[in-house]
């Protein structure tokens, strides 16, 4: 994802993952200042100037072309796999304990540690570790590798492996205070959304019904049974109506973080339920099932349309709506549209309504746009949000 985010306000993998490519190009230089400035000469062949070259190349791709590592899916893996593989065969082509690419050997470790689990960070760990013990051990005679039992490369290797397994640690510790800071966060952001909606909507409409009610008592003996009958169903209509918001917002609660792909699926359950609850025809095209986005962006955007439908629900009085999901380039774009009374733009109090409001916030949080149109024709709301390309 590129969301047009401050980098202290980007989520949680992005921000990682930039530290990453930034770790991996520090390393590379380091690694390349240790070879050819400290090193003799005659020490440097050609086959070490065409590693150099090659992880050059190899740094910069990844470094600029990150894993989607939310997908979580098989191919990422392979990925993964790939860097941890080609940094075991790196070291041990270089020296082993002795070469200048140990800084770089510790980018898969740390990928693993803070963007993957650690049933696969701390394997990782001892992947590298006992590749070098045993390269040490196996071939330390040649003219590759020293003798694990020469020197001080015990030391080197036991500062290696502690290295390589307190990584894991250290970033366990770290995930589990990020994601608390995160739950605090998201769980503080619904109180409060939860609190202007039941303030702006199901509040005043229990105070209205409160009100009808004492003064209906009051009235009874004096209104004929026409007039009675109305003022029943008219507080029945009210009930009835704060009973739905209610409902709305108790469902809203058992959204779930979605996952991989979710979107579309959810879209289409909203407005299954939304067309049972109120008989509005509901329209869904064209469906994006493959599109790529993070868990909290999915959530977010199927927040934003059950708040459209929500709104047209209330004050529509519309006979459709359709929902259209499209990717364009580097943009998705969503646009809700029904047939209602819509509203007039001009009354500026519109943009003040709880409901819109709560939607641009959480378009905008995302880096993306919010637009709305309405006429007496209907009503139709944008959302432009940037994506990977």
């Amino acid at each position: 994802m590129k969301l047009g985010l401050k980098w202290g306000d980007l989520p949680y993998e992005k921000r990682a993952y930039e530290l990453l490519s930034a770790y991996r190009l520090f390393a590379y230089v380091i690694a390349v200042v240790v070879i050819i400035l400290l090193a003799f000469p005659e020490e440097i062949n050609t086959d070490l100037y065409v590693i150099i070259a090659l992880l050059g190349a190899y740094t910069i791709f990844k470094a600029f072309a990150p894993l989607r590592i939310y997908e979580r899916d098989v191919w990422n893996y392979l990925i993964f796999g790939g860097d941890v593989l080609i940094c075991i065969v790196l070291v041990l082509l270089t020296g082993g304990l002795n070469s200048g690419f140990l800084l770089y050997s510790l980018c898969p470790i740390i990928a693993a540690a803070f963007l993957l689990e650690p049933k696969v960070s701390f394997p990782t760990a001892g992947v590298f570790s006992l590749s070098l013990i045993i390269a040490h051990s196996l071939f330390g005679y040649t003219q590759t590798f020293v003798s694990i039992m020469e020197g001080n490369l015990i030391t080197s290797v036991a500062i290696y492996v502690i290295t390589a397994f307190l990584i894991p640690v250290l970033a366990y510790r770290t995930n589990i205070n990020v994601h608390r800071h995160i739950e605090g966060q998201a769980i503080s952001n619904e109180r409060k959304r939860i609190a202007r909606e039941m303030h702006d909507d199901t509040v005043q409409k229990l105070a209205y019904l409160n009100m009808k009610a004492k003064l209906l008592g009051d009235r009874l003996r004096d209104l004929d049974e026409e007039r009675r009958n109305t003022e029943v169903e008219e507080m029945k209509s009210i009930i009835e109506d704060a009973y739905k918001d209610v409902r709305e917002s108790v469902n809203n609660l058992y959204i779930r973080q979605a996952q991989k792909g979710e979107l579309t699926t959810e879209v289409e359950k909203s407005l299954e339920d939304f067309r049972n609850q109120t008989g509005i025809v509901t329209k869904l095209s064209p469906s994006i099932a493959r599109l790529a986005l993070p868990p909290f962006v999915t959530t977010q955007l199927l927040r934003v349309i059950q708040e459209a439908l929500a709104n047209i629900r209330k004050h529509a009085k519309a006979s459709w709506v359709s929902v259209r999901m499209q990717k364009e380039k580097a943009w998705l774009g969503i646009t809700i549209k029904d047939n209602g009374c819509g509203f007039s733009q001009e009354d500026k109090d519109w943009t003040n309504h709880h409901g819109l409001r709560i939607m641009k916030e959480r378009v905008e949080e995302l880096g993306g746009r919010f637009y709305i149109s309405s006429t007496d024709k209907g009503t139709e709301v944008k959302i432009s949000l940037p994506v990977e390309r």
